[in-house]
């Protein structure tokens, strides 16, 4: 009796358009702000100098993977190397056992 594998389990559900789930709400959170950006903005051209960065992490956040990784992920450990602590002490356990002697 044959059964069928599933192939391709790494690749996400393509489920509004080309955009996966987490991409989509990425570009919505980005709009969101972009739309917040031009609503609060002075002029055009503080909303161009101010949204410039925001649609460039948007963007990487959504479509960017490092070493197969997705950006956030890499965003995530690169947060956590500044607050997590820097020293490590060892500890010898001290497993009593004929070879120790």
């Amino acid at each position: 009796m044959r059964y069928n594998i599933p192939q391709f389990i790494d690749t996400e559900d393509k489920v509004i358009g080309p955009f996966t789930i987490k991409q989509f709400l990425w570009l919505l959170g980005g709009g969101g702000l972009l739309f917040l950006i031009w609503t609060f903005a002075g002029s055009m051209f503080v909303f161009f100098i101010l949204s410039a960065p925001v649609v460039a992490v948007v963007v990487a956040m959504a479509f960017k993977k490092v070493n197969g990784k997705p950006m956030i992920d890499v965003a995530i450990n690169f947060f956590k190397l500044f607050t997590s602590p820097k020293k490590y002490i060892w500890k010898k356990e001290n497993k009593n056992n004929e070879w120790d002697k």
